[in-house]
């Protein structure tokens, strides 16, 4: 009997009410449905197993990746959807993954994650979630889990598509709180163990990303230049994102100075919105207020795209409209 074509794994723990609408978006899409539980006690497996999923029941051990991997061990596929119980896939989706999942699974895709924040902004970010199934691809690291490093490994490129899969995740504030705590457990535990050095790079950046929620600009910074610094011979994809939040707790500890170097440092992020935003900051603290007005411009009058690191485009985008608005200052 031939492979299943494409295999849908997923991770969830009392999603009994979130994940129907996940499953019956990928009814007629996917060959297989994989569905590690880590612990529910809502009647969730029972959910699963109605869509005719197979279900791994086994302890949640803060490791997203131990997780996602106990999933790619059973499937059966010879492609790979990943999604959560809180996301799905809208109808425009699905004809283009399966004109992908048909091709010979030589190279990974970036679908485009799109959330909605509790104030209602939109941001879309890319994220690798098809790739191929193959025992040398796993996922690494225990927070915000990713397979890119041994898709490069095996020598599967990986190619950007707009297709996208909503995300819910981002709505409530009381479910992001919690999932914020929930987050930095696992960074410091981690952490403490004293992990690999691309693995300490990477879970720094994330406990810089929970100082900056909190305007713990100090701790951030720290942690975000020794990342900066790390990066090149470890985690090359976390540089530049390193720096352009450097920036941003340069400019608000009050040392533009140091922020404009920080941002020269990134250029691969020269026109990202918060880089051309942090830019125009930069030179109204330093009395340019011409200068800052072009930046502002530019910001103002960006399409809306995906990015990384994602941002949601509106508020900064209603900061440039009150520079504009309220100064005199003519923008070429």
């Amino acid at each position: 009997m031939p492979a299943p074509r494409l295999s849908l794994c997923l991770i969830v723990r009392d999603d009994r009410t979130r994940l129907p609408r996940c499953l019956e978006s990928v009814r007629g899409l996917v060959d297989e449905i994989v569905v590690v539980d880590t612990g529910s006690t809502d009647g969730t497996p029972e959910v699963a197993r109605g869509f005719g999923a197979e279900v791994i029941l086994t302890e949640w051990r803060d490791d997203f990746s131990a997780a996602r991997n106990l999933g790619l061990e059973r499937a059966r596929g010879v492609w790979v959807l990943v999604l959560d119980a809180d996301e799905w896939l809208p109808p425009a989706s699905i004809e283009p993954l399966r004109t992908l999942a048909a091709r010979e699974p030589a190279e990974a895709f970036h679908l485009l994650q799109t959330s909605q924040t509790p104030d209602g902004q939109v941001v879309r970010a890319p994220t690798v979630r098809l790739f191929p199934n193959r025992p040398d691809v796993r996922f690494r690291f225990p927070l915000h889990e990713e397979v890119n490093f041994d898709l490069r490994t095996a020598g599967l490129p990986l190619r950007a598509t707009a297709i996208e899969f909503m995300h819910a995740g981002y709505a409530d504030d009381a479910e992001i709180a919690q999932k914020r705590t929930r987050n930095r457990r696992i960074v410091d535990a981690a952490l403490a163990r004293q992990p690999a050095p691309d693995a300490e790079v990477h879970l720094r950046f994330f406990r810089a990303c929970f100082h900056l929620d909190t305007h713990a600009w100090a701790e951030a910074a720290q942690d975000f230049a020794w990342c900066a610094g790390q990066a090149r011979r470890w985690r090359p994809g976390v540089g530049d994102a390193a720096r352009l939040r450097l920036a941003e707790c340069q400019l608000a500890l009050g040392q533009p100075a140091l922020a404009l170097q920080s941002l020269a440092l990134a250029p691969a992020l020269e026109r990202h919105p918060l880089a051309l935003c942090f830019r125009a900051r930069i030179a109204r603290a330093q009395g340019d207020l011409a200068q800052a007005g072009l930046y502002y411009e530019a910001v103002r009058t960006l399409p809306e795209r995906p990015c990384s690191p994602s941002v949601a485009l509106g508020p900064l985008q209603a900061e440039a409209a009150r520079f504009l608005d309220a100064a005199s200052v003519p923008v070429a």
